[in-house]
């Protein structure tokens, strides 16, 4: 027998904790929707899956509103609610918080977006990390910063993966030499979109980017230090736009 939607998608520990109560559970969709969490939903007979983001939580009519993804089937959604004789899916979101699991009833679809009942229990499972987006190759980002060991200086590097905290980027080992593990960065500079992002970030680790002992590039993490939630939230929107863009199976 396969494993349920929830150990199958999810880096979890073993304790869940469960969560009743239609006050608690309207204070976390309340809380959590304003960062428009990525997830992923499951239909009961786990043969229909597809991931979302969680668009809108109205407290006034206790529905969810889910962002469908751009090559979304309605039709093969329906079909399969019908087949089974139940409207029930299987959800899983993740936020900082955590990852949350529960079981809601499809209601209606409007335009980009999916309706679901509020649930009547909900779980929330400590995860280990958080939602990374690793650029396209053949995507330019690009970052700037200046490190306390030269000060004076503005290095320019490519970005290779981003979170809502914090980002890898490549640079040469030369360039290496100055980055410390536990120093940091600033300012720090990047755009995304329409955004331009400023920042100061700590250095968490610098390691070989390639196994190869001949490859002169280096991979660096860096956590960013205090971001505001306006700046969450729009890496967590630029995520989801950007993993709904790519192909399946990309």
């Amino acid at each position: 027998m396969g494993g349920s939607p929830l150990t199958q998608e999810t880096e979890v520990q073993a304790k869940f904790t469960p969560i009743s109560g239609i006050p608690q559970i309207m204070k976390i969709f309340s809380r959590i929707s304003n960062s428009f969490p990525s997830g992923v939903i499951w239909t009961k007979d786990q043969k229909l899956k597809f991931k979302v983001r969680l668009g809108e939580f109205s407290q006034i009519k206790k529905k969810l509103f889910f962002l469908a993804p751009i090559h979304f089937n309605l039709k093969e959604l329906e079909s399969n609610l019908a087949k089974n004789k139940n409207k029930s899916c299987f959800i899983n979101l993740i936020h900082l918080d955590g990852s949350f699991f529960f079981v809601s009833e499809f209601e209606t679809h409007e335009k980009s977006t999916l309706q679901f009942s509020l649930p009547q229990l909900l779980y929330r499972v400590q995860r280990r990390k958080n939602d990374r987006f690793t650029i396209p190759i053949g995507t330019q980002l690009k970052l700037e910063y200046k490190c306390s060991l030269s000060s004076e200086k503005i290095y320019q590097q490519k970005i290779l993966d981003i979170s809502i905290t914090g980002l890898a980027f490549s640079c040469s080992k030369k360039d290496s030499l100055v980055l410390k593990k536990g120093e940091f960065l600033e300012p720090l500079q990047f755009r995304l979109k329409s955004r331009n992002f400023y920042m100061r970030a700590k250095i968490i680790h610098t390691k070989p980017l390639s196994a190869s002992d001949s490859s002169d590039a280096i991979k660096v993490g860096i956590q960013f230090e205090n971001p505001s939630k306006e700046d969450q939230d729009f890496i967590s929107y630029f995520i989801f736009e950007q993993t709904q863009m790519r192909p399946k199976g990309g």
